[in-house]
């Protein structure tokens, strides 16, 4: 009786686990329609600059696409050194994210709804921290978590990749005597 008790007692407790609404509770299980209106990044950086990635996105479609999220990849790569901790070496370091669009899930970030005909212009900050050549690739969803799906207007999915070249040598700048404000050369 006392193991059957004991039973009876771990199931009750264990089916409130995860309980509430679930974060995709209301998302429609649809596919909305996008247009990449502008995906911008220079394709020639140096260690120290400081490029912005654009991205912005037209809701095509005649649905309100519940949070549109947009996630990177690229930031950083396998080291392939099994004996660290952390076996990535960051290509970039986001020196400021999009505002308001932070979220918990690394490299994703979200803009919230966005109406039919609207557009949403997303800029982030980067830091160049590594030389060589490196792919930044984008992809452009309807929600964080849930069923909703984005494509193009031809059906392709809403995504792309630039290759940038971080050349090792900061470039060649100058210093104004009289202001200590640092320019191009």
């Amino acid at each position: 009786m006392c193991a059957a008790a004991a039973v009876a007692s771990l199931v009750l407790a264990t089916a409130g686990c995860g309980g509430g609404e679930r974060r995709d509770a209301g998302v429609a299980g649809r596919t909305y329609t996008v247009d990449i209106v502008r995906a911008q990044f220079p394709r020639r950086q140096h260690l120290g600059d400081s490029p912005a990635f654009v991205l912005a996105v037209r809701n095509a479609g005649p649905a309100t696409i519940p949070n549109l999220v947009v996630t990177l990849h690229g930031f950083s790569q396998r080291s392939g050194d099994a004996a660290q901790a952390d076996t990535r070496e960051h290509a970039w370091l986001v020196a400021e994210p999009p505002p308001g669009a932070v979220t918990a899930v690394e490299d994703a970030w979200a803009a919230g709804p966005l109406r039919p005909g609207r557009q949403v212009t997303l800029r982030w900050l980067l830091t160049p921290v590594l030389p060589g050549t490196h792919a930044l690739d984008y992809a452009v969803a309807a929600d964080l978590a849930g069923p909703a799906r984005t494509r193009l207007k031809d059906g392709a999915p809403p995504r792309g990749s630039m290759t940038v070249r971080v050349q090792e040598r900061p470039p060649p700048a100058q210093v104004d005597p009289r202001t200590g404000q640092v320019g191009p050369q």
